[in-house]
């Protein structure tokens, strides 16, 4: 018995990644970063906005803060 097509399985000892491999991290400047806010627009929902589209504009203003905390260098 296999798993769903839209289950996603949780993280096992079994899959989780090894831990002597190297995971590259990059950092953006703010000038890149301000340029891909750009490019994403404002998160401006209206009376038309369904709401897979406003889960979609949350979704991407949570990720623009996770990388102004973690990875927009000055």
């Amino acid at each position: 018995m296999g798993l769903p097509s839209n289950s996603i399985p949780s993280r096992t000892k079994e899959h989780s990644l090894p831990q002597n491999i190297a995971v590259p991290v990059m950092r953006l400047n703010t000038t890149a970063y301000e340029a891909l806010e750009k490019q994403l627009g404002l998160p401006i929902p209206t009376t038309t906005t369904t709401d897979i589209q406003a889960g979609y504009l949350l979704g991407v203003q949570h990720v623009l803060v996770l990388l102004r905390k973690g990875y927009v260098v000055s």
